[in-house]
């Protein structure tokens, strides 16, 4: 509770109930509510633990090695989310040591705002007058482009992610910084203009005081209701402004997104968060009804209901984590251990379902990691996707960062690194260098097997053929057998090899990031990616070359 010395009378004089449970007088005529405000800006209060070092330099340097060639945005949402991640990358380089990161990432970053910034391009921020804002000029007249940016939902979520890429550029670019400052100052005022006097934008347009939160829907509802499903994302966009706040020098509109941080993170955990073990008939309980509280997660918060559910989406990983992304340093105050301890237990049927996509896990495993780091971190390894606005650096930078986190990478494993040759246990055969480009064990003598070079990828590896210099392919469909026929490596190429459960020591499994199948011996004792689980077919050594 955050009423400071609340005059109550006693709560059988009056009550109503609302969708935010029930609703009792107290009197008086000012309301004094207190809130912590955040100290943190770029990067957690904390170093990463020494004993993840080394693994979170590998990833930083192979994530930014491995960034998509700069395109045209396609919308805002998604480009916002993506040049958030990356801009993360640079934050954390800085962080290790690692400053010789910081200038490919603010080279990649100033390009992909050089195509949003320009106005041949088919994505452009444009002001709108009827209302007074920045929308996405694409869908000033078509609800459906952009999750409805042109009618004024989702700004916040969106702007934030613009606002911190662009702090980050502007952090290590003094120059880039005096070109683009006016331009990004648009989309701050969009979300957090503080004054009634500004001609051009309402007072932040997306938060209601009286609720306590901010809502997502602009204007385009029609006779529905208001409604907000990502509190993380609203978080995220004051965030934004703290971070362009604090690099442009702006004393007050950083204090100003410290308040709606807090109170937005306030909100997450009242109204956002459910907790099992609540008492239902307290005074300040929004949700008395035991079976809802039993849910865990509230997806979507409207005008006149609540509940666990989304417009988009039904698995209890997707309901809990888009009320936890994007991860950043701020939330760590928002993560509170009772919630993600019953969040992580709620959805263990999900999260051990491989068929599951990992962006979501993802994000759970790290507000887990507030409750329990060594098992976030252990749950964490078998990754091998973060999804659009995570990566497997900010993964283990967030991971590593927890206040109890010491040695939390010293037990964690990793792919065999070098040259090898791949044999099979079950017919003792190397996969044959005749046989390339496809993997299949058919020789006995290791004169005539083909040489691998394994490589790290996060939390896994690439599998590369020495003689034809391709990369090893995974079908995700698991219909066709491993082939070495890719120039470059990307989602398809990625394989984690592991000690095999319960076989001798020095004998691996070997499975596809592109299906989550094990590989196996199939038709012909060729390698083929379709196996469930760790079965007789799927033992392989490595043998140095």
């Amino acid at each position: 509770l955050k009423l400071q010395s609340p005059n109550y009378p006693p709560t059988t004089s009056l009550s109503y109930l609302t969708t935010k449970g029930y609703m009792y007088p107290a009197i008086g005529n000012v309301w004094n509510l207190l809130y912590d405000l955040s100290t943190i800006t770029w990067n957690a209060p904390r170093t990463p633990d020494a004993s993840c070092t080394a693994s979170l330099i590998a990833g930083l340097e192979y994530e930014i090695a491995q960034l998509p060639a700069v395109t045209p945005p396609g919308d805002f949402y998604f480009f916002g989310g993506h040049v958030g991640a990356v801009s993360r990358l640079a934050l954390i380089a800085e962080h290790v040591g690692r400053n010789d990161l910081i200038t490919p990432v603010v080279t990649y970053l100033k390009a992909s705002y050089l195509f949003f910034f320009n106005s041949a391009s088919a994505v452009v921020p444009a002001y709108e007058t009827a209302w007074g804002g920045i929308i996405n000029k694409a869908g000033y007249n078509n609800v459906w482009v952009d999750f409805g940016n042109g009618y004024y939902n989702d700004h916040h979520f969106h702007y934030g992610y613009f606002l911190a890429a662009g702090a980050v550029i502007a952090k290590y670019d003094a120059e880039w910084l005096n070109t683009y400052r006016s331009t990004l100052n648009w989309f701050l005022r969009d979300i957090v203009n503080p004054s009634s006097s500004d001609p051009h934008f309402t007072v932040t347009r997306c938060r209601d005081w009286f609720a306590g939160h901010s809502w997502a829907s602009g204007v385009a509802n029609g006779a529905g209701p208001r409604d907000q499903e990502s509190i993380g994302e609203a978080v995220n966009g004051y965030y934004g402004a703290l971070l362009w706040a604090e690099v442009t020098g702006n004393a007050n509109i950083k204090n100003y997104a410290r308040l709606l941080i807090a109170t937005e993170q306030h909100a997450a955990q009242v109204y956002w968060h459910l907790y099992p073990g609540a008492n239902g008939n307290d005074r300040d309980q929004p949700y008395p009804e035991q079976g809802l509280r039993n849910l865990v997660t509230i997806g979507n918060v409207m005008d006149y209901q609540a509940g666990a559910w989304l417009f988009w989406g039904a698995e209890k990983v997707q309901i809990a984590a888009i009320q936890i992304l994007p991860v950043t340093p701020i939330n760590e105050y928002m993560y509170d251990a009772t919630w993600v301890q019953a969040v992580y237990d709620y959805a263990q049927g999900e999260l051990n379902d491989p068929t599951i996509d990992d962006a979501w896990k993802s994000v759970i495993y790290l507000a887990y990691s507030q409750a329990n780091p060594a098992v976030a971190a252990q749950r964490s390894t078998s990754l091998t996707t973060w999804g659009s606005g995570n990566t497997f650096s900010n993964q283990l930078y967030y991971l590593s960062t927890r206040a109890n986190a010491a040695n939390v990478c010293t037990s964690a494993p990793s792919n065999p690194i070098g040259n090898f040759y791949i044999q099979s246990t079950t017919n003792n055969a190397y996969v044959a260098t005749s046989s390339l480009p496809n993997l299949i064990a058919s020789t006995t003598d290791q004169t005539q097997a083909a040489q691998f070079n394994f490589a790290f990828a996060p939390n896994a590896g690439t599998i590369q053929a020495i003689s034809t210099n391709q990369f090893v392919t995974a079908d995700d469909s698991g219909n066709f057998a491993l082939s070495a026929a890719r120039a470059t490596a990307s989602a398809w190429e990625v394989f984690i090899v592991r000690q095999k459960q319960g076989a001798a020591t020095g004998v691996y499994s070997i499975l596809a990031a592109s299906n989550k199948q094990y590989i196996g011996l199939g038709a012909g004792n060729s390698l083929i990616n379709n196996v469930a689980t760790e079965a007789a077919s799927t033992g392989f050594t490595l043998v140095p070359a």
